[in-house]
């Protein structure tokens, strides 16, 4: 016979307190806490919407500007180069096509003046499933193999990228 016990339950008063908005609601130090609600899903969507993409991949389409590109990886080693050139000093979007996209990626900690730039990589299908990222590669995996597999796709990397 299978024993079954009952889980805790939580009366209507004590689910308000683990509610996304209640146990959000406050930021700062242990013992200074001060309120200010965060709902991180919504401000995402909103902050996604709000900002232009600095640079698109696309692997079908044609590279019409010198912001487009075939593969994620080429993407991020151009913003790489810009924030090395004092181009870009902010967080930067990165949009990617519906696709299947294979190999690696690499994207290394950016800074300007000191302040780390963030790289946010975004799905431009509103069905996430439709944009694929992914290589073939485990830990058993020898140096030669993965210099023969991945070498040719870091090539005109810049060089903290190959680093």
């Amino acid at each position: 016979m299978i024993e079954t016990r009952l889980r805790p339950q939580l009366s209507e008063h004590q689910v308000a307190y683990f509610k996304r908005e209640s146990v959000l609601r406050y930021s700062g130090e242990i013992g200074a806490e001060m309120a200010e609600p965060w709902n991180p899903i919504v401000q995402s969507r909103q902050r996604a919407q709000r900002f232009a993409a600095d640079y698109v991949v696309d692997q079908n389409s044609p590279l019409a500007s010198p912001n487009q590109f075939h593969t994620v990886q080429a993407a991020v080693n151009q913003a790489v180069l810009d924030v090395g050139r004092g181009i870009k000093c902010s967080r930067i979007y990165i949009d990617i096509a519906p696709g299947d996209y294979e190999g690696l990626l690499y994207v290394p900690r950016l800074q300007a003046q000191g302040a780390d730039i963030g790289i946010s990589i975004r799905g431009t299908h509103s069905d996430p499933s439709m944009t694929r990222l992914h290589a073939n590669i485990d830990a058993q995996m020898r140096a030669e193999e993965y210099r023969r597999c991945f070498a040719a796709q870091f090539a005109d990397a810049p060089a903290n990228v190959l680093a």
